[in-house]
């Protein structure tokens, strides 16, 4: 060992040298493979990140035309509803405008009895349930006494 360096000398003798220098070149060689080897691993790696980026895009794409098909066509039906609902409430003018016209024609008519004896009708149906509910708190009274 040299004191100075810490280092061990390395007494080579003929043989050895070759040896060493055989070992060395051979673990160059393995190290270099091993090298290799990773580099290729990290190319597919990327390569396969790359083909997996492309797929995720194209699914946003398609996703996207898709959103955008659903939103033609919910926009399309939107527009029959509203159309239809337009109809829908001009009818119901037409029918309270002629329902209005009736009455007027039915009040004028010569048999406003009608609508008077339907009206006393409805009349005396609230007044027989207003006597019976008196009728019934009599009852109630007479039996409590």
């Amino acid at each position: 060992m040299d004191l100075w360096s810490n280092s061990p000398v390395k007494a080579e003798t003929s043989g050895q040298g070759e040896i060493n220098a055989a070992a060395s070149s051979q673990h160059d060689i393995t190290l270099s493979q091993m090298q290799d080897e990773r580099e290729l691993k990290r190319e597919r790696r990327k390569q396969s990140n790359r083909e997996s980026a492309r797929r995720s895009r194209l699914r946003k794409q398609q996703e996207c035309e898709e959103l955008a098909q659903k939103v033609t066509d919910l926009t399309a039906i939107n527009g029959a509803l509203r159309s239809e609902l337009d109809q829908l409430k001009k009818a119901c003018e037409d029918m309270k405008a002629e329902n209005s016209q009736l009455m007027g024609e039915m009040e004028q008519s010569e048999a406003p009895s009608v609508v008077t004896t339907l009206s006393i009708q409805i009349d005396t149906s609230k007044a027989h349930h207003g006597n019976n509910d008196l009728h019934h708190n009599k009852n109630n009274n007479d039996n409590k006494g």
